[in-house]
């Protein structure tokens, strides 16, 4: 919108006399509900939520999941309306507004004798701004969280909050192949590689890179991970299919725990 910025939430605007009781009654519900007013033939419109409240939903809408087996126009849907979300940074996150509620809170846990009620208030205010986050950062700030109250991490002042969150990640991510390659016997080197790639259905064999990922499944120790997931013993030809399809599968989804 031309003329708006975030730091600025309240906007004057001159109104003509002649308009502006008839302004003011045909609009003054909506006026009501966006929060707007009528002063001295000025109409003063203020925006209800700020730029952190927009990324949290911005952020929000980007993880709702595509519509997916329903047709256009269908007769769920009477409009076949094509809504979208202009493209914005959603990764724009304010790190200095988590940090500081973070050092609060740490404060508030280093204080001998600390008040219970400003502990937990200086950490709902660190939950909130968690909604900025995506669901899966939020679920390791959480294990951080907990961690720190456990006492099972000590806290480098030269870190930051989002660090320990992508520490997190990352070493979630290491364990997962570690494990793809204790099952599997596949060359965990080659899968990270792979799975840093970010490869689609199409663009996974490029160059025959899973072919040589599927190279170094050792087959024996394949056969007796996937006989025990499924609770039968897998027959010798039938070993590599069912490895080649959950390799495929650990790739494309991003990873996820075996």
């Amino acid at each position: 919108m031309q003329g708006f910025t975030w730091d600025e939430l309240d906007y004057d605007f001159p109104v003509g006399e002649d308009v502006v009781e008839e302004l003011a009654a045909a609009i003054s519900d909506v006026m009501e509900n966006v929060g707007a007013e009528l002063v001295e033939n000025r109409e003063i419109i203020s925006v209800r939520f700020d730029e952190t409240d927009y990324l949290t939903l911005a952020q929000r809408y980007k993880e709702l999941p595509a519509g997916e087996g329903r047709e256009r126009g269908g007769a769920d849907i009477p409009y076949d309306i094509s809504g979208y979300l202009m493209d914005i940074d959603t990764t724009k996150i304010d790190q200095d507004y988590m940090n500081a509620n973070f050092s609060k809170w740490l404060k508030q846990l280093d204080l001998e004798g600390a008040d219970a009620a400003a502990t937990e208030a200086a950490l709902a205010a660190l939950h909130k701004t968690f909604a900025t986050l995506s669901q899966e950062e939020q679920k390791y700030a959480n294990l951080f969280i907990h961690d720190v109250q456990s006492g099972d991490v000590f806290v480098d002042s030269a870190k930051t909050f989002r660090d320990y969150i992508t520490e997190y990640q990352r070493h979630a991510q290491d364990e997962r192949i570690a494990r793809a390659g204790d099952f599997l016997g596949v060359n965990v080197a080659q899968l990270a590689e792979l799975l840093s790639a970010g490869p689609d259905e199409e663009s996974l064999n490029e160059f025959g890179r899973f072919d040589k990922l599927m190279d170094t499944v050792d087959l024996a120790r394949a056969r007796e991970y996937l006989s025990a997931l499924e609770g039968a013993s897998i027959p010798a030809f039938k070993v590599k299919i069912r490895a080649d399809s959950l390799l495929r599968r650990f790739i494309l989804e991003g990873g996820f725990d075996l």
